[in-house]
């Protein structure tokens, strides 16, 4: 397990603090307006605490490039091809054009496969529910990190992953998370907080390509998984991040 003064990779039993999936529940639930703000503005410090968190995770690559891991391509494929001949087929196809979404996920894929990557330490599932923020300390704790070692290779140095992968999945979740419940004002706070406190060290003009298929790639799975469809706006799953 890796552990500094500001994050750890532990057990849930010994996890501090509070999941972000409660921190947020309880801020975008909250009805008494002072107690909103109130928990708005410690969110707003827990979202920074992540993204800072991710950051210095993410900070360790290796000394050399490679190709996405293969497995990367081949299993995101899967979602397109439940979407395109799964049961939502029809319900999907009545807001989204199937052919167009063909087309601009297989040229994404295509093009990142020709692509090189420094690899980084990677968390794999980075969902809300698998961080927790200690408010005394201002620490964060990740769960569930059973896909870590596949990061690293027998010295602790990194392969085959790219790091950027888990902030997607939290800003994902993030957003499908708080749509309906939240002002634009709010929103954007919340949003801007995770996004503004998170730096993916790279001088790599493909990051930006990669950032792109990532959010691409948590697009599938929001078609493929979501029942409510298309009562959350599904424009927010367009957005990507330059760095």
């Amino acid at each position: 397990c890796f552990e500094s003064a500001k994050y750890g990779l532990l057990l849930e039993t010994v996890a501090s603090g509070s999941r972000f999936r409660d921190l947020v529940d309880n801020a975008i639930h909250e009805k008494d307006l002072r107690k909103r703000k109130k928990l708005m503005k410690g969110l707003k410090r827990s979202l920074e605490a992540l993204g800072k968190g991710l950051t210095e995770f993410h900070s360790k690559r290796s000394n050399f490039k490679g190709p996405i891991y293969k497995k990367e391509l081949t299993t995101r494929h899967d979602f397109l091809e439940k979407i395109l001949y799964g049961d939502r087929k029809e319900l999907i196809a009545k807001h989204i054009d199937l052919q167009e979404l063909t087309k601009y996920f297989e040229s994404l894929q295509e093009e990142i496969a020709n692509r090189q990557f420094y690899y980084s330490y990677r968390h794999g599932d980075c969902h809300l529910g698998n961080v927790f923020f200690s408010e005394s300390d201002n620490k964060i704790t990740f769960i569930d990190v059973v896909a870590v070692h596949y990061s690293l290779d027998i010295n602790m140095e990194p392969m085959k992953f790219i790091g950027l992968y888990d902030f997607y999945r939290a800003l994902f979740k993030l957003e499908y998370q708080i749509v309906g419940y939240v002002s634009d004002t709010e929103s954007f706070m919340i949003l801007n907080s995770l996004i503004n406190s998170y730096h993916f060290k790279s001088e790599e003009s493909s990051v930006e390509l990669l950032g792109i298929y990532y959010r691409a790639e948590q697009m599938l799975e929001w078609l493929d998984s979501y029942v409510d469809f298309p009562a959350k706006n599904p424009v927010l799953i367009f957005r990507h991040k330059t760095f």
